[in-house]
């Protein structure tokens, strides 16, 4: 068996897992990174340009620093701001971003049985 680096650890070839646990870490360390991850995938792949429902167009987008615990991105053509966590399972939470997102990855690199277990239900997308 060849070494191990333990300080850059790489998965097996038969894990179906994408992430391991420590990449899932290093990609999203904090509140922050989760926040900017769904901002991305939800609403601006480039991070900027998004489509405003007010405006009913494309526009770009810019977060302010505010002391809301809410944070959301303001469209710079008519003021229309959108909330990343907004109709998720984030939104209204009072778990940090980071501790949720983690806590799902983690459900979700389980095996089904595990998850039957720890929710008592049977999902049809997590089935092999």
């Amino acid at each position: 068996m060849p070494p191990v680096n333990r300080k850059n650890p790489t998965r097996a070839d038969s894990s179906e897992s994408r992430y391991s646990l420590m990449e899932f870490q290093r990609q999203f360390p904090d509140d922050e990174s989760c926040l900017n991850w769904l901002w991305h995938n939800r609403y601006a792949p480039d991070g900027e340009t998004a489509h405003c429902p007010k405006c009913n167009a494309d526009r770009v987008f810019k977060r302010y620093n505010t002391s809301q615990q809410r944070q959301s991105w303001t469209c710079n053509g008519c003021g229309y701001h959108l909330h990343p966590t907004a109709g998720t399972i984030f939104h209204k939470s009072s778990t940090s971003l980071s501790a949720f997102m983690r806590a799902a990855s983690r459900a979700a690199m389980t095996s089904t049985a595990v998850w039957v277990v720890v929710t008592g239900q049977a999902s049809e997308t997590l089935a092999t």
